[in-house]
């Protein structure tokens, strides 16, 4: 796998993200991926993958993602990213970062990093 082919998967993910379009995701991964959000919540397989974007998608249905900055290796790719969107009407944007891990050109593991407490006030609102 070339870095060039890393990147592509960073932009096929915020693409599927922005367009809804799990489906997409589903496919760049392997069947028994493990999505990661700290402190402890953990989503197995693809059945994990479609609760997390339903949950997501009731907090924020309008969530698009921009990336600051991706970076890419042999075997993971970070992006850097700010959200935006309009959870309960109101304007709101924040900041984090997603590491994936890959596996023969798949995603094997997705580790979210968010300010907790932020998404904690909106899972709430939501």
């Amino acid at each position: 796998m070339t870095r060039d082919s890393e990147s592509g998967i960073a932009f096929k993910v915020l693409e599927a993200i922005n367009d809804r379009d799990y489906n997409q995701i589903e496919n760049l991964c392997t069947e028994n991926v493990q999505l990661r959000m700290p402190p402890a919540q953990v989503f197995f397989g693809q059945d994990g993958l479609r609760e997390f974007f339903q949950s997501l998608e009731r907090v924020i249905p309008d969530l698009t993602l921009t990336a600051d900055e991706i970076y890419s290796g042999d075997d993971f790719v970070v992006i850097e990213y700010e959200a935006a969107g309009h959870p309960r009407g109101e304007a709101d944007e924040a900041m984090g970062a997603i590491v994936m891990r890959l596996a023969d050109g798949r995603i094997g593991r997705i580790q979210l990093y968010v300010d907790t407490a932020h998404w904690e006030r909106l899972q709430q609102a939501g």
